[in-house]
């Protein structure tokens, strides 16, 4: 789960189970691995922020040559609407409505009631990955699923690509960039500002991260400032932690039953 999500399983889960493992431990155990996979990236990304500052910053490449453009699909093809399904049993609903306040989802979907089953772990990641994802801050809120995104297609998780890559979309109004990035890769991304956060938010996914000092320094000459910089590590920490519960602990179909 910590080196690569893809590698956990129903099989994997399965194996827990039959060690007497119960759904809480289990969830538990996810829990501690995904959070230590968000907080190596978060301090790694906010040391090199610090270290930028008494650094150089080297010249920045142009980027390559366009590609010859392709056809795509339309972002609902691409994007389509997914169903998560749990490999362990969901916890009961609470008797706490949805959305209730800052730390309650606002919906108790079946990968919340997954995580339910550690209830203090669940408030206390809700508050921040809202406030990471859709709080005030320097990074504009499509900026911020567009790294979203482009960590979650490196990760492996369809889930939650599928799901930021609408919401890139329906917040930037850009029927093109998160299209071309998950049909074609980073090189589809011709414009320097988003190919900055895509590549970096790529160095972030991987393990162990490869995130380095000129990293920061490409996203300073894309137009970021130390603020939006920081608001990008966050969110590609963050989906190192969500891609891994997501990955591990259920699969993802859409109607025609495809799994991830």
């Amino acid at each position: 789960m910590a080196m690569d999500p893809a590698d956990a399983g129903a099989a994997e889960i399965a194996l827990l189970r039959s060690h007497g493992f119960t759904a809480a431990q289990i969830v538990a155990a996810a829990q501690v691995v995904a959070y230590t996979s968000y907080r190596v990236r978060l301090l790694l990304g906010m040391s090199l922020i610090a270290a930028a500052q008494h650094t150089p910053r080297p010249p920045i490449p142009p980027l390559a040559q366009p590609p010859e453009p392709r056809p795509l699909p339309q972002p609902a093809e691409r994007f389509p609407v997914l169903t998560w399904h749990p490999w362990v049993e969901a916890a009961a609903p609470p008797a706490k409505e949805a959305g209730a306040d800052a730390k309650t989802p606002a919906k108790w979907s079946p990968f919340y009631l997954t995580l339910l089953h550690d209830p203090a772990v669940l408030e206390e990641r809700t508050a921040l990955y809202n406030a990471i994802m859709t709080g005030t801050g320097s990074l504009g809120r499509a900026d911020r699923e567009l790294a979203a995104l482009a960590t979650s297609l490196v990760t492996g998780c369809e889930y939650c690509a599928s799901v930021h890559g609408r919401r890139q979309v329906q917040l930037s109004k850009d029927q093109v960039t998160a299209v071309a990035l998950a049909e074609h890769g980073a090189g589809s991304v011709t414009d320097l500002r988003q190919r900055a956060i895509v590549d970096v938010a790529a160095h972030a996914a991987v393990t162990p991260p490869a995130l380095t000092v000129d990293d920061i320094h490409r996203l300073h000459a894309a137009g970021l400032d130390d603020d939006a910089v920081r608001d990008m590590i966050a969110v590609a920490a963050m989906f190192a932690w969500a891609n891994r519960l997501m990955m591990t602990l259920g699969s993802a179909d859409a109607t025609t039953g495809r799994n991830r």
